[in-house]
């Protein structure tokens, strides 16, 4: 078909969907396993699918079998976000653009118009993860500088019995990508890299592919308190707890996104609940604003789940009252949240949306990576302008169960 043959956005967001393609590591990982439950044609922003997450069971030894309830859990993904931009442009670009698919025109609106949106669903895709994800390696006063460092991110995983197959993903803030490319200057050659897609992967290192991304965040840690104790035992399954020994009318004792332990509570292996050796990592919800008695009530995530007959018990004990409570950083310091994540971690969904009665409107779809883009035109006689106007619908889901927090400098 010839190209003055097709709608002008048609053509504007197919080159738009080909811009996309190409450096956006978080959005091109993310799983999209329930893309297919978006049946419908057209979107809109607040839509929501159920996910469901895995279920556990309790393993049984003998003849006799145990019958035990199916309980299945779900979490919404909801279509959050509506991402645009409308920008004035010249028809005499637009023309040449269409009859030759060269000129200025892509250069000044096509290319910047998409990086700028990907760029923005990128940098929330990475502060979700930051209020959403528990599990942590690395240490926040050091950077990501050896084999080691990403390594026992994997071994995290493995603990936590994170099915990969050497097919895991990890996405490094620049700075931390380049100190990982210094010290290992001769690991990262061609052979390592030839099956990397990407332009900003830096290479396959232990069981992941590795990606340079500027979106990834800085978490600036709250002002901590070096006497906070658990006040009461938490009951199994809650994920309220109350604490003293936080200091007097202390603002942002804890702030949402820190990462909070309890002395002794280690975590266990899902699947078997055996310890792990490590110390169970919780993310702070809440601000936490200690009152003139030093009492405040935390909010964290998962769930403590200490009872032993339940198929999610994800600590060896209880809570109990008197329980020491440390942060994870320096308080008031801020560190990277690089992220590593298996197939399962991210679920991201960008469906089609609904049509505008424009003159010239058109959404395009990338089927290979379920990506779509709605592109409209249209002049207006009271500016004297032509404007073209991009939407992404937007959703995501962290999966904490499949992800690790890597901290660095």
């Amino acid at each position: 078909m010839m190209a003055n043959q097709i709608a002008v956005t048609q053509l504007v967001g197919n080159a738009m969907l080909a811009e996309l393609a190409n450096n956006n590591s978080l959005l091109l990982t993310g799983a999209r396993t329930y893309e297919s439950d978006f049946q419908m044609s057209e979107y809109k922003i607040g839509d929501t699918l159920q996910i469901r997450r895995q279920n556990q069971f309790t393993v049984n030894d003998g003849r006799v079998g145990v019958l035990q309830d199916v309980i299945d859990r779900t979490e919404p993904l909801v279509i959050a976000h509506q991402l645009n931009v409308t920008i004035e442009y010249s028809s005499r670009e637009l023309t040449l653009f269409v009859d030759t698919g060269q000129g200025p025109f892509n250069e000044r609106v096509i290319r910047p118009a998409i990086q700028n949106i990907s760029k923005q669903a990128e940098t929330l895709i990475s502060q979700g993860a930051v209020n959403q994800l528990n599990f942590t390696s690395g240490n926040p006063a050091a950077p990501v500088n050896s084999f080691a460092i990403v390594d026992l991110v994997y071994a995290k995983m493995q603990e936590q019995a994170i099915q990969i197959n050497n097919d895991a993903y990890m996405a490094l803030a620049p700075r931390q990508a380049s100190a990982l490319k210094a010290a290992n200057q001769n690991a990262f050659n061609p052979t390592l890299n030839e099956d990397i897609s990407f332009a900003s992967a830096l290479g396959h290192y232990s069981a992941f592919d590795m990606f340079s991304n500027q979106s990834i965040q800085f978490h600036t840690v709250g002002a901590g308190a070096g006497g906070a104790v658990v006040a009461s035992t938490v009951v199994s399954g809650s994920s309220s707890v109350n604490l003293s020994g936080l200091g007097v009318s202390v603002t942002g004792v804890y702030l949402p996104g820190d990462v909070i332990r309890f002395t002794g509570i280690n975590s266990v292996n899902p699947t078997d609940r055996t310890d792990t050796g490590q110390l169970m990592d919780f993310v702070v919800l809440n601000q936490v604003d200690s009152t003139a008695g030093g009492l405040g009530t935390v909010n964290v995530y998962p769930p403590i789940v200490s009872d032993p007959a339940s198929p999610y018990r994800n600590v060896t004990g209880p809570v109990t009252a008197g329980t020491t409570v440390t942060l994870e950083g320096a308080p008031g310091s801020r560190y990277h949240v690089n992220l590593a994540y298996a197939p399962r971690g991210l679920d991201i969904v960008i469906p089609p949306m609904e049509v505008l009665n424009n003159v010239d409107t058109s959404v395009v779809t990338d089927k290979d990576l379920n990506i779509s883009l709605r592109v409209g035109r249209q002049g207006s006689i009271q500016n004297d302008v032509n404007m073209l106007r991009v939407d992404m619908l937007f959703g995501f889901k962290w999966h904490p169960d499949y992800c690790v927090r890597l901290h660095s400098l």
